[in-house]
């Protein structure tokens, strides 16, 4: 918790629109209002607070960013209740918002996978965090494989990977059972000395199709 999953799904999503792609973001914790400032300041090279100063800025920098030569890419977010969104619900929103705008996701992001529910509680062991929390990582994966799309996600690692250097596979919260569906697993590391730096580390713990175990040391600006 903190560690800056949110921050990093969106920061994902902000370089796949100023590639140019459509993105689908569902927030389950934070608001519509709050997932959008945090695509502003990223997109914009702004702050929070200039933000708040000056939002004119910021939406001109956003335009120009849409009528360059390399036009952005269309964002939409859906927010829906904690603990309650489906992957059914994901395909009925995409249905719904692809007919209204005319857009289909070139990426769909989930903000997180394991505050999301099943599609079919009567038949997942709902007492059992291995079994749901497998259904629905495999749910998403269908959706991301009918739709040929990259389906991009958060997991929370178990309270023992605080005291580590590096999370791996199987710091997995709850389940890890999820590790097994996804072909891309990143891990957030961060110590104090890291922090002090302006660094985080992401290390790529499982990739399905190309090579594992190593770090990505990035620069990090709160």
């Amino acid at each position: 918790s903190g560690s800056g999953k949110s921050i990093l799904l969106i920061n994902a999503g902000a370089q796949l629109l100023l590639a140019g792609k459509t993105v689908y973001h569902f927030t389950f914790e934070l608001s519509e209002q709050m997932t959008k400032a945090r695509y502003d300041v990223c997109l914009s090279g702004k702050t929070h607070e200039e933000r708040k100063k000056d939002p004119g800025a910021i939406d001109k920098i956003i335009h120009d960013r849409r009528n360059s030569a390399t036009p952005m890419g269309n964002l939409y977010v859906l927010e829906r209740p904690t603990g309650t969104c489906k992957m059914h619900d994901v395909a009925a929103a995409v249905e719904e918002t692809k007919l209204i705008t005319g857009k289909m996701p070139d990426a769909i992001i989930l903000d997180y996978l394991t505050i999301m529910a099943p599609n079919d509680p009567k038949t997942t062991r709902m007492d059992n965090d291995y079994s749901k929390l497998k259904t629905i990582a495999e749910e998403a994966r269908a959706m991301a494989m009918t739709l040929k799309i990259p389906v991009i996600t958060a997991v929370q690692s178990n309270r023992g990977s605080i005291e580590r250097e590096t999370i791996r596979n199987q710091d997995i919260a709850d389940s890890y059972a999820v590790i097994h569906v996804l072909d891309l697993v990143l891990s957030i590391n961060q110590t104090d000395m890291d922090k002090r730096s302006g660094q985080t580390r992401l290390y790529v713990t499982k990739s399905r199709n190309h090579l594992s175990d190593y770090a990505i040391v990035c620069d990090v600006d709160y």
